[in-house]
């Protein structure tokens, strides 16, 4: 997954960003076993 991301064109802001998607996607997650975790 990082290598994929170096890939692409360099941003300024870069760690601010991948700081508030790594965020973003804990939050989903839990929101998302908190939802589909009544099996």
């Amino acid at each position: 997954m990082f290598l994929m991301l170096s890939k692409g064109p360099r941003k300024t802001t870069r760690s601010k960003s991948n700081r508030n998607r790594a965020k973003f996607k804990a939050k989903n997650r839990g929101r998302r076993n908190r939802v589909y975790g009544r099996t």
